[in-house]
């Protein structure tokens, strides 16, 4: 490991320089965990989205207007 690395710095441990000082077996766990844990935030990421998808299509195409049914001014119309 070179001197003066600072490892707490994300950009340091993925520089080429540093990468090449790494042995192939802990690169290859590191670019491991690195990869699975992207792909899991973008698993987990997907399920709000489907849900929200899901509930549009649950949506009435009828627009909210708000003091409409209470006969009051709404000011847009």
């Amino acid at each position: 490991m070179p001197q003066g690395v600072d490892l707490t710095d994300p950009h340091a441990l993925l520089s080429p320089e540093l990468r090449q000082a790494i042995p192939p077996q802990v690169l290859d766990t590191i670019t491991h965990a690195l990869s699975s844990s992207i792909v899991q935030l973008f698993a987990w990421a997907v399920i709000p989205a489907a849900l929200a998808l899901v509930a549009s299509f649950f949506m009435g195409k009828e627009k909210m207007v708000v003091g409409e049914e209470k006969g009051e001014y709404t000011g847009g119309h």
